[in-house]
This record gives C-alpha cells, structure tokens and sequence, in this order.
C-alpha cells in the first residue's frame, strides 16, 4: 500500500494532539508548529473533506446517510495519498448503520490509540467542553453521547459517535487492523520510550536522537509557550488555554470521592485492564469556608476522641493552621499546627517544651460510611509531604494509653510513629502517649 491511513484515535481529552505535535516533529524533521499539523493528514470527520471527496453537500444528508458515505471518504483519500496519512479521530470504531466498517481495512494500515485515565478526562473535558463535572461524567457513560453533535448550528465536523468512554476503549482495541496502544500516563512518565515504541510501529526510520529531539520539542512547557505566542486554532472560543496542565493525576485534586465513584462504577472493567489503580482517591484539599460546617458536624459527631468545638474555635484552629485539609466534601480532614501556633492544648504543649520545631497532629477524623478507603494514610501522607517541603524534621501526636486505643497504635505504628513520653492529663482522667515521627527534608 503506497498512501493508506494511520489512524490516531482517541476519546476527546485523551492526549490526541500531544501525540499529533509528536508525530509531526517526527515526520518533519524538525520542531511542531501547533498550528501547521495539518501535512499529517485531514482530520477524519473534517466536513469540507468530506464534501470534495464525494462532491456532496454534507448539511442536506440525513445522519444515517452520512454515516454510511464515510468509509468512500477513507478509501478515496488512502487510494488517492502519495505517502501513508496520519489521521486525527475521535469516533468510536463501530460499524455504521449499513453494517460495514466506519474505518475500512482497504484503507487502514492500522491505528494509534491514546488512553487516558477516565477520571483525568473528565476534568480535563469541562474545560474543553465548558460544561459541569456532573455533567460530563454523565457525558462519558451515555451510550448515545456524540461529539461535534450540536443540531443549532452546521460545525465545520461530522458528528463523531463516542459511546461509553469504556465502549469506546473497547471498540478500539478489537479493531479489525494492528493497533497501537498509547496510555497518557506512559508518555508523561517515560516519553522516550513511548514515543520509540509508537515510531517503531509506524515504520517510521527513527533513531534515539531524533526521538529525544522530538520529546524536547514538544514538552508541555515548549506547546504551552507556543500557545501563549500565537493562540492554537484548535482551542475552543471560551477555553482560556489548550495546553492547561499536562498530569496523570491532577483529577484527585478536583474530583469529590462520589464523583471518582460514578466513573470508576461505570467504566472500572476496562480501567483495570488498561492497569489503572481504581482504588486511587481524591487528594486532600485546603479547607474552605464554607466547607467549616460540614467540618464542625463531622468533628463533634466525634466529640469524645477529638473534643468538641464551636464555629467561632474551629475558625481560629483553622486560621493558624499549619496544615488543615480535606478530602472530598468532607469525608475526611486533619488539623496540624507547628511550634509557632498559639494553642492551649496540654499535648501541644507537651512538645513545645521539648521540641524547637516540629508540626503537630491535633485531630484527624474520617466519616464511617467511608472508612476502609485509606482517607487517613492519604492525608498523613500529604502532611508528611508538606512537613518536608518546609523544612521540618519532626511529625508528632498523642494516642490514648488509658483508655487504650489499640487500633489507633496499630494505625500510628504502620506510618512510623515511636513512642517519645507520657503524661497524665485531665486531672487523672485520661493517660496518653506522645508519639514523634522523623522526616528527612531531603527526600
């Protein structure tokens, strides 16, 4: 086959025009231009393509038709190409309504397909998109859902059935053709390697110099540059940027637990098969204001093993905070203050007096309904993170010894926690044990 189609598919917000500004590096031989890809080859629900190919108006034929008229498109431009295409898709791989291939195996040489984390693209799809979080999980798990699918206005493409976002998955990887699988998350980990697997699959003459020379030129950094000094044609009117942030994991600091719930619950068969971690949850977040109440109620629910608080202690614990974060619409949130904090807590106290610097747990809770998730791990850890990066050396809290708490010294001994002292406190009411936990500042 001289010409023929490379197919690079993808669900919307997956990675397709980060692979597209690779590839064009590749073929070209030097640096992408984000607003000259178009060499690779048309987009393959471009309208206007569509018309010159079959020298019809598009806008007059009803969906089913169009539909079915699209594979004479692919095998006119693949009969047609002097040298193999490389064509931008996000359609589902499904058959059409006449029951033949949407993509034909005449025309195909095979495809590309990027994947991402479903739960990275729903975040990243409502800024694309400018349409809720809600919604666009909703989006993502309607059967029906289509893309460029407005009935209000005649866009410049076809409409592009998706499916499910696990349907589309699928469709892809039982494609009738070779088909090369992309994860997002590989590419940002270890872009050379990924993008030397992709070139060999192409067939294309690659070496480790010009794939490093590729990876360089379209780091996300270099595309975000080129966006900010001449804009990205493909960029939607209301997206303030394209190229936004370029992380396998930024959903966790945006999604609620119930929204990474919905997608894991809709399309977890196929995130386990692609090798993402669907027991991930969302990061823990500063605590706002107006999240205070939810905070007050969960806090004295627990009022025995935390003491009890009105708004006007909690906003001054809050206030002078070292650390008090969240996780979700509060499931879960940790209070910690260092040595500086004007605090009247006997524990606090305890180690202000022994201790030049360190930060202190006061009260961790989790909401029972969502215990067993690792809530308390992911905010100890992100504390851990947040004692490093200023510097400190020195993690410490108090557990009861009397009454005692076993599973709070199982929970505090598995994160590293030693004994340090005792004391009695409340006149003789309670026993506790102080507990201290080493943090190296240079890791």
């Amino acid at each position: 086959m001289r010409g023929g189609i490379w197919w690079l598919a993808s669900y919307p917000k997956s990675g397709n025009t980060w692979l597209r500004a690779i590839l064009a590096t590749l073929v070209s031989g030097k640096p992408v231009d984000i607003n000259a890809m178009a060499f690779l080859g048309p987009h393959a629900a471009s309208r206007s393509r569509f018309d010159r190919a079959l020298g019809v108006d598009s806008g007059s034929l009803p969906d089913e038709q169009e539909f079915n008229l699209r594979p004479r498109v692919y095998e006119i431009l693949a009969a047609e190409a002097e040298r193999p295409l490389y064509c931008k898709t996000h359609d589902a791989c499904l058959p059409t309504p006449a029951g033949e291939p949407l993509f034909p195996t005449a025309a195909a040489r095979g495809a590309v397909y990027v994947v991402r984390d479903p739960r990275a693209v729903a975040v990243s799809s409502v800024h694309f998109m400018a349409r809720s979080i809600d919604e666009t999980i909703a989006a993502m798990d309607n059967p029906m859902e289509v893309f460029a699918g407005s009935t209000q206005r005649l866009s410049q493409h076809l409409r592009q059935p998706l499916r499910r976002w696990c349907e589309h998955v699928e469709s892809w990887l039982a494609a009738p053709f070779p088909v090369h699988l992309m994860r997002y998350e590989d590419m940002l980990a270890d872009p050379h390697a990924a993008v030397l697997a992709m070139a060999e699959f192409l067939g294309l003459p690659v070496s480790e110099a010009t794939v490093a020379t590729a990876v360089e030129a379209t780091g996300f950094s270099r595309l975000q540059a080129q966006e900010r000094a001449t804009g990205f044609a493909e960029s939607p009117r209301h997206a303030a940027a394209f190229f936004r942030e370029g992380r396998a994991d930024g959903w966790r600091r945006v999604l609620t637990p119930a929204q990474a719930d919905r997608i894991v619950a809709g399309h977890g068969q196929v995130m386990r098969r692609l090798g993402y971690d669907v027991t991930l949850a969302p990061l823990p977040q500063a605590i706002a204001k107006a999240s205070e109440p939810a905070i007050l109620a969960l806090n004295n629910a627990h009022a025995v093993e935390l003491s009890w608080l009105d708004a006007e202690r909690l906003a001054s614990l809050t206030g002078q905070a070292f650390y008090a974060r969240a996780i979700g619409e509060v499931g879960a949130f940790l209070l910690a203050f260092d040595q500086t904090a004007a605090y009247d807590s006997p524990n606090y106290l305890w180690f202000r007096e022994r201790y030049p610097r360190f930060v202190y747990v006061d009260r961790v809770v989790v909401a029972p309904p969502l215990r067993g998730r690792g809530y308390a791990c992911q905010l100890f850890a992100d504390l851990f993170d947040e004692a490093r990066r200023a510097g400190h050396e020195l993690v410490v809290c108090e557990v009861n010894s009397d009454p005692p708490n076993l599973a709070s010294d199982a929970f505090h001994a598995a994160l590293g926690f030693r004994e340090v002292g005792r004391a009695v406190i409340h006149h003789g009411q309670k026993t506790v044990r102080y507990l201290a936990r080493a943090i190296d500042p240079t890791r």
